[in-house]
């Protein structure tokens, strides 16, 4: 319990306008949001697993759900689960083949897009690539894919049926998965 309440007074100090709206407990606020409760269930499991700072984490996780208010094709743990297979929650990640930046890997010779490599900046234009390829596509199999490889290779990858089951999809499921295990309060391993 000690924990919880640490982990609520830094979200407060951290977060205070999304902390004002809240009841005048530090912990009492859990209870009140379930929105909130999780992403800090969210930002604990990507702090723990990924060793990354705990405040980073929360910011990433907030941004992720921002994000995914304004998306036509992706849940902000959608969003998580391609951070979570793209940089491993790396904010300074490079792919070591191609020029892909950031949390989301956004290839930058095909993406002209200035400071790629803020969070802010590189999740919200993850979104907006695969809302653009999940507008073009079938479903989300096809929008990874597309993310993935390119929509000319998720043509060739994707049979007509829209069988789109490739290791990227795959692992996407996973990733999914344990994040909506831990959203949900399940028991996860880190």
């Amino acid at each position: 319990m000690r924990f919880i309440k640490k982990l609520a007074i830094l979200f407060l100090l951290t977060f205070p306008l999304a902390a004002s709206s809240l009841p005048g407990s530090c912990v009492s606020y859990a209870g009140q949001d379930p929105r909130l409760k999780e992403m800090i269930r969210l930002a604990d499991a990507i702090h723990g697993k990924f060793q990354v700072p705990w405040t980073y984490a929360q910011k990433v996780v907030e941004l992720a759900y921002e994000a995914a208010k304004k998306s036509t094709a992706v849940t902000a743990l959608d969003v998580l689960a391609v951070i979570y297979i793209e940089s491993s929650f790396r904010e300074a990640a490079v792919h070591h083949i191609g020029p892909s930046v950031g949390l989301m890997q956004i290839n930058v010779l095909h993406h002209k897009i200035p400071d790629l490599k803020k969070p802010e900046v590189n999740i919200n234009a993850g979104v907006d690539i695969l809302d653009e390829y999940h507008q073009k596509g079938r479903d989300i199999s096809y929008t990874l894919v597309s993310y993935n490889a390119g929509p000319s290779r998720a043509k060739q990858l994707c049979s007509k049926s829209g069988a789109c089951e490739t290791a990227y999809v795959k692992k996407f499921r996973k990733a999914r998965e344990w994040l909506k295990g831990v959203k949900n309060n399940k028991e996860f391993k880190t």
